[in-house]
């Protein structure tokens, strides 16, 4: 492997690990990713990390909606 190509598995590594913290969403990791949120979903899928809804519980997606009114 090339020194260019293991920077990019390293940096693709650390777009997944930066989602995985919470520190980007799921739009943005698509962004970087350079592929639709759809092929993100199906990438994070293939590598068992969980999609993040946003919210931990149902309270909290009430509380959202409650305060979106």
């Amino acid at each position: 492997m090339t020194m260019n190509a293991q920077k990019s598995v390293m940096v693709v590594k650390q777009y997944y690990e930066a989602y995985q913290l919470g520190n980007i969403s799921l739009s943005k990791l698509a962004e970087l990713l350079e592929v639709t949120v759809e092929e993100a979903k199906c990438e994070l899928k293939v590598r068992n990390i969980p999609i993040n809804l946003g919210v931990d519980s149902k309270e909290d997606l009430l509380n959202d909606i409650k305060n979106a009114e």
